[in-house]
């Protein structure tokens, strides 16, 4: 039987620790994203689903930010 209230909790603690983890919301959460996926990816195998929900926040912050505009607009072109 599963017990879904320690997964629950879990995510809470995490998501307290670290809300950047799903959404990125300023350049300092950005650069702490980067600093976890740096030290999560020597031991890729084990944090493998951390690694891409990271990802996603980690994308979606470089292509909505205004300090990767002129870059994202270069690469359209």
């Amino acid at each position: 039987m599963n017990n879904y209230n320690q997964v629950k909790d879990a995510a809470l603690a995490l998501f307290s620790m670290a809300g950047f983890i799903s959404h990125i919301n300023d350049e300092q959460e950005y650069h702490q994203a980067l600093k976890l996926m740096e030290e999560l990816v020597e031991d890729y195998d084990l944090y493998k689903p951390l690694i891409e929900v990271l990802s996603v926040s980690i994308e979606r912050w470089e292509d909505q930010s205004e300090e990767f505009a002129d870059f994202n607009a270069r690469i359209l072109n």
